[in-house]
């Protein structure tokens, strides 16, 4: 397991990427949703490196900066050094957003796609066709 830690003034970053087949990805998930072992199955099937943005916070006087974008890019950058070839979050739509901020939207702009929804928010995936595969199996 590679973690990845980014800080810089304004926001903070973690995550780590790690292979499909280790038992972190499917403990996250099975924090969050009832159908952690599918997705789990699914990711090992298939060899998948994954990297698993756990939290990410942006100062609320520094939003609208750029901040969270150059965050997530380093993340992914970082992620790709190590092999990654699939990349997950959680998109917690219960945490406070600036009002007319749409996380989710704010996601997708990076090529994340909602694959299902958990507790917290949806889980969102990148790439594209993997959430629209294990949303077909949700639905």
């Amino acid at each position: 397991m590679r973690t990845i830690e980014i800080s810089r003034e304004g926001g903070s970053l973690s995550g780590y990427v790690v292979d499909a087949s280790e038992p972190n990805i499917g403990n996250y998930l099975e924090q969050h949703s009832n159908l952690a072992d599918m997705v789990t199955h699914r990711l090992r099937a298939y060899g998948e490196r994954v990297a698993l943005l756990r939290n990410m916070n942006v100062d609320e006087d520094q939003r609208g900066n750029g901040i969270g974008s150059q965050l997530i890019s380093e993340f992914m950058e970082e992620a790709d050094d190590v092999g990654a070839t699939v990349y997950m979050l959680i998109c917690d739509i219960h945490e406070g957003q600036a009002p007319g901020f749409d996380l989710k939207a704010w996601y997708e702009s990076f090529g994340f796609a909602a694959a299902m929804d958990t507790s917290e928010g949806p889980l969102m995936l990148m790439p594209k066709n993997l959430a629209e595969e294990l949303s077909g199996l949700v639905t």
